[in-house]
């Protein structure tokens, strides 16, 4: 019975919610985006945003931590999935994330903090249902560190002209270091003897990514538009790392984690408040856009030729309210689409920052999902 239960733990990890997740994928954490604004553009299209300002958001690109200036915070608890069973009796998955970046001057630096599960950064809790005399606990838990850097921060100069600054890039690399832990504790019927079966596999993979951006009110000189264009790539596992499963020292399984390649192109448009309010008052300080609107595309594509493709548009009324509306299909087991979200920033003398950002989201199993995450930053 021992030998059942360690081979149906170990077929668990490795074909975990065939519903929510492809399960020929390995550790499938790695392919889940934590932010909530990128869920509700199209999940993809993270890749060239560089507008929300998302900490959570730097999982789909390394590189845009250096555009992310001042400090920042973000955090997530919230069930992936919820009234949902299959017939190894799971019923609601956790994902807890808290990540913190600081940036300036086109140098930033992103790190895990300590989430709701008492982890380092990004953590699935699968919430194992007991049955009998089998307690069962299972969590993965990714912990990123990010660093990336844009050259044209320290290029530029007080006689560099607008023209020079209208064009700006950065560069990202990220190492992500993976834990997927499984406790199992027997106790026998007479509740005189116990046992403990532990299952654990650990592995560390880079990732890189590259963003440009294009500012084209300073390059035609536009007085009463903002319009800037980004393009994004990232790339994830490129060391080409192994997962491994262990059980008391003894290596078991070992399996390929993801390999993907990230492309994605993002517009934005801004509507200064000067168009309709023409005296400078606190509440233009406030508000210095009465509108704003951002388009996205993206594709994500996998070493084995399945891919993703997603779009998203986002309308900002006064830099406080965000509406969100997006579409994400994917070749393969999982179909999302009808993305749909919104997002609250509050502001406090251009120094703080709120923000509040939430998701809707369905695929082609399962019922509608929603994920909710906040931020705060500190600008310098």
């Amino acid at each position: 019975m021992r030998y059942v239960i360690i081979i149906i733990a170990l077929m668990s990890i490795s074909l975990l919610s065939a519903g929510i997740f492809d399960s020929t994928i390995t550790f499938p954490l790695v392919t889940v985006n934590p932010s909530s604004t990128s869920k509700a553009l199209g999940d993809v299209t993270g890749v060239a945003n560089i507008w929300s300002g998302d900490p959570l958001n730097v999982w789909s690109n390394p590189a845009l931590v250096a555009f992310h200036e001042g400090i920042r915070i973000g955090y997530m608890h919230d069930l992936y999935a919820d009234d949902y069973t299959d017939n190894m009796g799971y019923n609601k998955y956790y994902q807890n994330v808290a990540i913190g970046s600081f940036a300036k001057n086109g140098l930033g630096i992103s790190v895990p903090l300590p989430n709701y599960n008492g982890k380092i950064g990004n953590t699935f809790d699968y919430n194992l249902s007991t049955s009998g005399d089998y307690k069962p606990y299972m969590y993965d838990t990714v912990s990123e560190i990010s660093l990336a850097f844009n050259p044209y921060q320290f290029a530029w100069n007080k006689k560099s002209e607008a023209s020079e600054q209208c064009f700006d890039a950065s560069v990202g690399i990220s190492v992500n270091i993976l834990s997927s832990r499984y406790y199992l504790d027997v106790i026998s019927e007479d509740s005189f003897s116990s046992h403990n079966e532990h299952i654990h596999g650990d592995a560390t993979e880079i990732n890189g990514g590259l963003l440009l951006r294009f500012d084209g009110a300073k390059y035609f000189h536009l007085q009463n538009l903002e319009l800037q264009g980004t393009f994004g790539m990232a790339g994830t596992n490129l060391s080409n790392s192994n997962f491994k499963y262990k059980y008391e020292g003894f290596t078991g399984v070992s399996r390929t984690l993801p390999q993907d390649y990230r492309f994605g192109a993002g517009m934005y448009v801004g509507l200064p408040i000067r168009l309709i309010e023409k005296d400078n008052t606190a509440f233009t300080a406030y508000c210095p856009h009465f509108m704003s609107i951002v388009f996205l595309s993206g594709k994500l594509a996998f070493i084995d030729n399945s891919a993703k493709n997603g779009y998203g548009m986002e309308m900002g009324l006064l830099d406080i309210l965000y509406f969100r509306l997006g579409s994400c299909n994917t070749i393969g087991d999982i179909d999302m689409d009808n993305c749909t979200g919104w997002g609250l920033k509050l502001h406090q003398k251009g120094k703080w920052e709120f923000q509040y950002n939430s998701a809707s989201f369905n695929t082609s199993s399962m019922i509608d999902l929603h994920s909710q995450d906040i931020a705060v930053v500190y600008h310098f």
